[in-house]
């Protein structure tokens, strides 16, 4: 969602909801979402793309620039 809609900011609820569907209100936590985030961001650099990608809006959510 966060490739398909570059520059759009998605808020940490609709990640949150995205990444565990109906479950997102027992799964979610700040440091899960970070994780999967961090995880997402090693498997970029580890595709040979060393510039960052995915950007964090402090208290917001995430965004593709």
């Amino acid at each position: 969602y966060i490739q398909e809609n570059p520059g759009k900011l998605v808020t940490f609820d609709k990640t949150a909801k995205l990444l565990w569907g109906d479950n997102s209100y027992d799964k979610y936590s700040l440091q899960a979402m970070a994780k999967v985030i961090e995880n997402i961001r090693r498997k970029i650099r580890d595709q040979g793309i060393n510039k960052e990608v995915i950007f964090t809006k402090r208290g917001v959510g995430y965004f593709l620039n």
